[in-house]
């Protein structure tokens, strides 16, 4: 939970990629569309691989079967579950799903953004969760070497930033917009000096 910009999406992808190599993992965005309080174990089930006529309880317990004689877990990513256009159908529906695969091997990692987090934070599913809020602003200083690095190399950008760019390119948020500014969009990279 943290503020627009603070560089959730980032964390999770980042996370999401790490733990792929370890075991199964799933990203979603919030943007799910909700037309029950089984729409999650619904999406789950089908992104997992079952087929949309399927039992989606029974595919997820048959999964978990399998995550238990492999002996590792299912990590799920929801990014920004406040960017769902119905809030109230999405909390319903995560309630479901986190009181269904309580004893699982599924493990799930949310983002929300601060200022929807009202709506979320009473509910059941929030009560047994270990939350993290406003931690994520900006880039430690090991963090902001591997993100410059990284988000240089995806926009092509050959540069050396000043003390002050450095400094602003530690919100993450900056950091995009900054490399979305000077992109390398032809086939050479930009080289900004």
């Amino acid at each position: 939970v943290d503020r627009a910009g603070g560089g959730k999406t980032n964390l999770l992808c980042h996370l999401a990629k790490l733990n792929s190599e370890l075991e199964p993992t799933l990203f979603l965005g919030g943007r799910i569309n909700i037309t029950s309080d089984i729409s999650l174990i619904s999406v789950l089930s089908v992104s997992l691989g079952a087929d949309s006529k399927c039992d989606p309880y029974e595919y997820i317990f048959i999964i978990n079967q399998l995550l238990e004689e492999y002996q590792c877990h299912a990590t799920i990513f929801i990014d920004g579950i406040n960017e769902n256009r119905d809030i109230r159908s999405l909390n319903i529906a995560l309630n479901k799903l986190c009181k269904a695969l309580e004893s699982t091997r599924f493990r799930f990692v949310f983002s929300c953004r601060d200022i929807y987090w009202s709506f979320f934070a009473s509910s059941d599913w929030v009560k047994s969760s270990n939350i993290v809020e406003g931690n994520l602003y900006s880039f430690s200083r090991r963090e902001q070497e591997h993100a410059l690095e990284a988000y240089l190399k995806y926009f092509r950008i050959e540069v050396r930033l000043g003390p002050l760019a450095i400094e602003r390119c530690k919100h993450p948020l900056l950091l995009r917009f900054f490399c979305e500014a000077y992109s390398g969009h032809g086939a050479d990279p930009v080289n900004l000096g």
